[in-house]
């Protein structure tokens, strides 16, 4: 396959970190922006791509289209994106999100539409934010894994985006690059031990730099540990939390407490000034529920995870458990066996 034209979705810093870096590498490049957010445009007028919120119009033409975009995002383009693609097309959600490829491809079938080459990352390939007229980036993210869906195809579509993204590293599958996520090994345990601190924020408190302590170490250690012990019931293993953040250039210890605390990256990172927000509603509401959801199917329990999302139902007032069930439905896996779930991702 040969990539001439690009189309990239969200213009926040990593989707605009990935339009500049795809127009250096030569490619004609679209960025597009969600109609709702469309004055995230309005400063790259004489940037080196096109820009629309026509999403029609963004992947018309494409052979490869990258999204840059939150979680929420998917599901918006799991219902937008069956119409507008072919199956000649490549797409690569950057990042996966827990589950992005899944949900979408889902979408294709339910569809009766063909699906594109699909395939995620398990975090997002730059570490930048927006500035007038283009981006900062801060950090080109070493180690990144990567998937196809299914896992068959992960050799052949890593051939071809390799000389746009050099550090994408093959994964077992996408439940792989799903539990690499690590927001929700790392956002509600400090956002749920430092819930005083977050609600009476003005500013000041630093989610990583002062939210952390040998405490909230510890709790995330056993997510963390928790998480490893689901992946090898799948059949592969990961890299601790804060080994795989050294490694991708994000700090400079493999400790629990000063991964975090003392790294230049996310040290420095303001908290939220509520719990109704993403910590909560994304990481535990559909990461760590996803995570409880699976486990289920291998007959496995995560207890501290478990504990953390009764915990985070309370302090929210959300039924978060309610979305297990519907998860997989979402991701295409509901009804699977062990053993179809492995065949199904892996192709």
């Amino acid at each position: 396959m040969t990539i001439a034209k690009s189309a990239v979705l969200g213009a926040g810093g990593g989707g605009r970190a990935s339009a500049f870096q795809l127009v250096q590498s030569g490619l004609q490049v679209t960025l597009w922006e969600h109609p709702d957010f469309a004055g995230n445009l309005d400063d790259l007028e004489d940037a080196d791509f096109g820009t629309t919120t026509s999403l029609a119009e963004a992947i018309d033409g494409a052979d490869l289209v990258v999204a840059c975009v939150q979680r929420p995002m998917h599901h918006y383009l799991a219902a937008e994106l069956p119409r507008l693609m072919r199956s000649d097309q490549m797409l690569l959600l950057n990042p996966g999100s827990l589950g992005g490829a899944l949900e979408i491809g889902e979408a294709f079938r339910q569809q009766g539409r063909p699906c594109p080459l699909l395939a995620e990352t398990s975090t997002l390939t730059h570490c930048a934010r927006p500035v007038p007229g283009g981006v900062r980036v801060t950090l080109h993210v070493k180690h990144v894994r990567f998937a196809g869906l299914p896992a068959s195809q992960t050799q052949a579509m890593l051939e071809v985006l390799r000389p746009y993204y050099p550090f994408l590293m093959p994964a077992h599958s996408v439940l792989e690059t799903g539990l690499y996520n690590g927001n929700p090994v790392l956002h509600p345990a400090i956002a749920l031990l430092n819930a005083a601190n977050i609600e009476r924020n003005d500013g000041s408190f630093r989610f990583y730099g002062d939210g952390m302590s040998p405490a909230v170490a510890s709790l995330i250690a056993q997510v963390d540990t928790e998480r490893q012990s689901l992946a090898r019931a799948f059949g592969f293993d990961l890299i601790a939390e804060p080994v795989l953040s050294r490694m991708q250039g994000y700090a400079d210890s493999d400790d629990y407490l000063t991964c975090y605390r003392d790294s230049e990256v996310f040290g420095p990172l303001t908290a939220p000034n509520t719990l109704d927000h993403r910590y909560m509603h994304e990481d535990v509401g559909e990461g760590l529920v996803t995570w409880l959801a699976l486990a289920d199917v291998a007959d496995l329990r995560l207890p501290t995870i478990e504990a953390i999302v009764r915990i985070a139902e309370v302090v929210t007032g959300r039924d978060y458990m309610a979305n297990k069930p519907r998860r997989l439905e979402q991701l295409g896996l509901q009804g699977l066996s062990f053993a179809d779930m492995l065949s199904f991702v892996c192709g």
